[in-house]
């Protein structure tokens, strides 16, 4: 069961680890800025990939709490993959506090609202996982706040 939180949260690593052992590190910098800049403007696929670069640290400095902040910035707006990943970070603990009840708002939030079976099947192992590990009261807690959750329209200032 741990190899199943185990690899969501390495999702971002593989999004961007096939090519790296080849990349250039002034195109990687570049590319970063160029994300950067997206990302500031509120663009949820540009933070969510800002997310991705700083787990792997490609084109930025390796950073569990910058990748959790930028995912998170994702994942306010909905972004079904941030908040997939961000489920899984806080199930671990990674770049943020564990916390399974966190964890699992933002994975049922995707099992009950994505429409990419990927990340739904994705978001019932990780509930699986963690309902093993919480008690009803904490499911319980973590459905009636994922039922209040509402994306943010746009994620700018950074």
């Amino acid at each position: 069961m741990k190899r199943a939180v185990r690899a969501i949260v390495c999702c971002a690593v593989l999004l961007v680890s096939s090519g790296a052992a080849y990349a250039d590190p002034a195109f990687d910098r570049d590319m970063a800025n160029r994300y950067l800049q997206a990302a500031r403007s509120g663009d949820d696929d540009a933070q969510f990939y800002m997310g991705a670069l700083y787990s792997a640290g490609v084109g930025v400095p390796r950073s569990d709490e910058d990748a959790f902040r930028w995912f998170a910035r994702a994942a306010d707006q909905g972004h079904s993959h941030a908040m997939l990943i961000l489920g899984g970070l806080y199930a671990v603990g990674r770049g943020v506090q564990k916390d399974n009840v966190k964890a699992y708002q933002y994975a049922y939030i995707v099992g009950s609202a994505t429409k990419v079976e990927e990340f739904r099947n994705g978001s019932r192992q990780l509930m699986g996982v963690l309902e093993g590990k919480m008690t009803p009261d904490e499911v319980n807690r973590a459905r009636t706040e994922a039922s209040r959750w509402r994306p943010v329209s746009n994620n700018q200032a950074v």
